[in-house]
């Protein structure tokens, strides 16, 4: 059974190594890792990059988990910033670690999956313990296997030790010990509870508390820490006041109501929906008491988020251009909307609108949004327009057509040009070469071939029933002559 969230009091912050490191030393298969554009404009990843490392490793690896509390998952790639409180699609900067998986879950091959281990495997990789001291991992029950398997040291305890912080503690949701479902990083143990950051319960980074010994414990994993003492002792806050008052409950599929604080205790009613708002009079091993259809029952507090913690998004959709980062909000704050603009060869941006078809609310970037609402804006953009114009050569426009952006161009019929009496002429062509679609203002211009017309004088004789070859061989008749191409 979990037990209620808890919040750290004092600020943790850490530093890591700046730019892209491998975080899995040794194990080609894995990426190397390189924070995301929303990660690194979250407040996690300041606070990850502000933590300045002891050396420890065992402390460091608690110490950078403790950073991310409160961090969510997302929806999609847009949320590895980790403020979408309404999400529950597994997305989170953590995945990245190991890689793009399709584990099933309805979101392909993604960053979308069950994440739990991976949150444990990206602190352990930024606090610098090595793969082979820890292995990365995304498969709780895999990760137990490899702590089992290590014969060189004693890497494994089952559920009747007492854990250290740093020890990675292993749950079961059945009654296999051999089987993992869950996993997270110890940080105390007090007064026979033991203490835990995780991630991946109820989607969110936070702290949860055990008894020592409880059923739903497989064992802990123990990292080769280095620089770590014999004999742990940190003094890492583990407690936090209770926070009655208004929750929102984030279950998808509903959050069962009890008759008592446990999972054992009978159902009150049918489940109470996603997000439905209640009021926690009291919390008891992580579990609220709550009035709902009437009646008084038990909530488990690891699927609710206080009501003060909800955060209100705005998304950006371009489909065409660069997309600009979610921004988010909180109950009675206001968002100024990004001036970062999507650009995109052939079209004009004009602004946002929460419809595709521009039907709904029309926005602009620097305008205020106010509502306490997560909304999505689409951008909605013109082809840009241009004009192609057809001359000839004495500056006569031939055609003059508007198109937009991509059009196919419609080139006229070939024009003539008048003899001169000194020159004929054909035509030979545009100045430069038509393109197929507009892609911007252009003018062509015609170009003839001149053929230089030549008046040989006659003498006076001869008869214009005679060819002219003959005439002109024998009487120097008057005969036009063409002569000396040219291309004007």
């Amino acid at each position: 059974m979990r037990k209620r969230k808890c919040f750290i009091t004092a600020v943790l912050a850490i530093l890591i190594t700046a730019g892209a490191f491998l975080c899995a030393p040794g194990a080609s298969a894995l990426p190397e890792y390189k924070p995301s554009e929303g990660y690194m404009s979250s407040k996690y990843y300041t606070a990850l990059t502000e933590y300045k490392l002891t050396g420890d490793q065992r402390y460091d690896t608690v110490a950078l988990a403790l950073t991310q509390l409160g961090y969510h998952e997302g929806d999609s790639e847009l949320d590895f910033d980790g403020m979408n409180t309404m999400g529950g699609k597994n997305f989170v900067e953590y995945n990245r670690i190991y890689g793009k998986v399709d584990n099933g879950e309805g979101n392909g091959t993604s960053y979308g999956y069950a994440w739990c281990a991976a949150f444990v495997s990206f602190n352990l990789r930024h606090a610098g313990v090595a793969e082979s001291a820890a292995v990365t991992e995304i498969s709780c029950s895999r990760m137990v296997k490899w702590y089992r398997a290590i014969s060189t040291r004693e890497a494994w305890k089952d559920a009747s030790y007492v854990p250290v912080a740093g020890d990675v503690i292993f749950f079961k949701t059945g009654t296999s010990n051999s089987v993992s479902t869950h996993v997270g990083l110890v940080v105390g143990v007090k007064d026979g509870k033991i203490y835990t950051v995780e991630g991946n319960s109820g989607g969110v980074v936070g702290m949860h508390e055990y008894d020592v010994g409880a059923k739903t414990i497989v064992g802990y994993g123990i990292p080769a820490y280095t620089g770590a003492p014999e004999k742990p002792e940190y003094d890492f806050t583990l407690e936090a006041p209770d926070r009655l008052g208004a929750y929102y409950t984030t279950a998808s599929d509903g959050l069962n109501f009890r008759a008592e604080p446990t999972s054992s205790a009978a159902k009150v009613t049918d489940p109470v929906p996603y997000w439905t708002r209640v009021d926690i009079k009291e919390i008891k091993d992580g579990w609220g008491r709550t009035e709902y259809n009437g009646k008084s029952g038990w909530l488990s507090m690891s699927y609710t988020i206080y009501a003060d913690d909800v955060v209100y998004s705005v998304y950006y959709k371009t489909g065409k251009g660069k997309t600009p980062l979610p921004q988010r909000k909180k109950a009675g704050e206001t968002i100024t909307l990004t001036d970062s603009v999507p650009e995109c060869a052939g079209y004009t941006f004009v602004g946002w609108n929460n419809k595709k078809a521009g039907s709904g609310v029309f926005l602009q970037p620097g305008d205020v949004y106010t509502a306490d609402a997560t909304i999505e804006l689409e951008a909605l953009f013109e082809r840009v327009k241009y004009s192609v114009v057809f001359k000839n050569d004495d500056g006569t426009v031939l055609s003059s057509e508007t198109y937009e952006f991509g059009d196919r161009v419609t080139v006229p019929e070939a024009p003539a040009k008048e003899s001169d009496g000194k020159f004929s002429y054909t035509f030979a062509g545009w100045d430069s070469e038509v393109a197929e679609r507009v892609t911007g203002d252009a003018t062509y211009t015609a170009k003839y071939t001149a053929e230089e017309i030549v008046t040989e004088k006659s003498s006076g004789c001869g008869s214009a029933a005679f060819g002219a070859a003959l005439i002109a061989a024998l009487c120097g008749g008057a005969v036009a002559v063409r002569k000396k191409r040219r291309v004007h």
